[in-house]
């Protein structure tokens, strides 16, 4: 809830510590984790970012879903790469 708190403010630098002190509490970070991370680097003005995180997923073994491909492509939208 807080991860998503932080993508509906933009506030990334939150958000991705939030995901740090989660993990030194063995607590990983799932499909709806990941993807408010992503929104939020989409609604912080970071569309890349999205991108790496989306990549950290795949590295992780975290599956996608359909929220994360919309917020994937709406990162797309950001940056002008929507063809």
């Amino acid at each position: 809830a807080l991860v998503h708190a932080c993508a509906e403010m933009g506030d990334i630098e939150r958000a991705q510590v939030t995901i740090g002190e989660m993990e030194a509490l063995n607590i990983w970070p799932d499909t709806v984790t990941y993807t408010a991370l992503i929104s939020c680097a989409v609604n912080a003005g970071e569309p890349q970012k999205a991108f790496e995180i989306a990549e950290k997923m795949k590295v992780k073994g975290v599956r996608k879903d359909v929220r994360t491909y919309n917020a994937l492509v709406h990162a797309c939208a950001e940056m002008g790469d929507i063809e």
